[in-house]
């Protein structure tokens, strides 16, 4: 038994190290930057007929020349429900299996980045509902006044959460960028 236990604490940290990762890297500047299944990827890619196509959904699997983004639920185990499966079937597939020589720009948005840009706009939509509430109940107001007031105040959030948390791409292939599923070796 105890050398059960003292393996275990040899092989779950050689487990961790050994996640698959897609590995984008530019020699020129020395920078790597590392996204793993869990992150959000925005790609662009040659898609059908080497037209450019754009996708943005959460890395699910990387193998050694593709990357599945979204969640196939027809291959999926059987912890979702036959609802889930049926509308998956009526709405079309919500993956897409990229392989990884046809992506020409991308941008990893992480796990991080995902919550702390779902707390801001849980507390903006708060927020705006108590201003909205004040600003009805007020008396020296318009009803105009009152409409604009309420809709500069979200127009104006909608646009401070996108500028802060930028959904396009941000690295072009193009400007020295290569992906791997392979770790690159970089220069000290």
């Amino acid at each position: 038994m105890n050398r059960l236990i003292i393996l275990s604490f040899f092989i779950l940290p050689l487990a961790a190290v050994c996640q698959p990762a897609l590995y984008f890297y530019n020699a020129q500047v020395n920078k790597i930057i590392v996204a793993k299944p869990g992150d959000q990827l925005v790609v662009m890619y040659k898609g059908y007929n080497n037209q450019t196509e754009f996708y943005r959904e959460i890395i699910t699997e990387i193998t050694d020349s593709t990357v599945t983004l979204g969640n196939n639920y027809n291959h999926a185990n059987n912890f979702i429900s036959r609802g889930q499966k049926r509308k998956a079937e009526k709405l079309g597939p919500n993956f897409k299996v990229i392989a990884i020589k046809d992506i020409v720009a991308f941008r990893r948005i992480g796990v991080g980045s995902i919550l702390t840009k779902s707390v801001l706009q849980i507390g903006s939509v708060l927020g705006l509902v108590v201003l909205a509430e004040d600003v009805f109940e007020s008396s020296s107001f318009s009803s105009s006044e009152k409409f604009l007031i309420t809709f500069g105040a979200g127009l104006a959030t909608k646009v401070l959460l996108t500028i802060l948390f930028p959904e396009g791409v941000k690295y072009q292939m193009s400007d020295g960028w290569q992906s791997s599923s392979v770790k690159p070796q970089t220069a000290r």
